[in-house]
C-alpha cells in the first residue's frame, strides 16, 4: 500500500519477496535508517516517492520483472551507490534519482524510451551514463548539475534533448 512504512526510522534492511507485485507510493518515504533494499522478482512497479529521502540507503537490488520506476522513487537517497536497472524496465519517472550524490555510473536499459525531466538532477558524482538505443527523449534538466559527468554514451534513437539537459 501507499505510505505503509513512511518515516519509520527503525527499519535498516528490507527484503520484499517474490509474491509481492507493487511497492506503493511513499511506501518507505523518509525511512532514515534504511541502508539496503532487496526487491523480489515479482515486483513490476515501484510507486512515486517509494524510497524518497532514505538518506542512508546505500544499495538496492531490483528484481528482473520490474517495468516501472515512479517519479522521485529514489530522490534524495544521497548515499545510494549502485543501482542496476533491470532490462525489462520501460519507464523511469521524473526526478527518480534527483540528488543521489553517491551514484557514479548508470546504464539505462534498451527497453526504456525516455529519460524524464530532472531524472538525474544534481547527482554530483555521476561520471558515466550509457543511454539505451530505444530512448528517444532526454527531458529538461535530466542531468543538470552532474558536473563530474565525463563519459556519456547516447543511443542512436535519441531525437530530442530537452532544455539544459546536461548543464552544470
Amino acid at each position: 500500500g501507499n505510505s505503509v512504512f513512511e518515516s519509520c526510522s527503525a527499519i535498516e534492511t528490507i527484503i520484499i519477496h517474490d509474491n509481492i507485485e507493487t511497492i506503493g507510493s511513499e511506501a518507505f518515504y523518509n525511512c532514515t535508517s534504511l541502508t539496503s533494499a532487496t526487491i523480489g522478482s515479482g515486483i513490476t512497479s515501484i510507486g512515486n516517492s517509494a524510497f524518497e529521502n532514505c538518506s542512508k540507503l546505500v544499495s538496492v537490488s531490483l528484481g528482473k520483472s520490474l517495468k516501472t520506476i515512479g517519479n522521485s522513487a529514489f530522490r534524495g537517497c544521497v548515499k545510494l551507490t549502485g543501482v542496476v536497472i533491470p532490462n525489462n524496465v520501460t519507464t523511469i519517472g521524473s526526478y527518480v534519482f534527483y540528488n543521489c550524490d553517491a551514484l557514479t555510473e548508470m546504464i539505462i536499459p534498451s527497453q526504456v524510451t525516455a529519460i524524464n525531466e530532472r531524472a538525474f538532477y544534481d547527482c554530483d558524482n555521476l561520471q558515466s551514463i550509457t543511454i539505451g538505443k530505444r530512448v528517444t527523449t532526454i527531458g529538461d534538466y535530466a542531468f543538470y548539475g552532474c558536473d563530474k559527468l565525463a563519459d556519456v554514451s547516447i543511443g542512436s534513437g535519441v531525437t530530442q534533448i530537452g532544455n539544459n539537459a546536461f548543464q552544470y
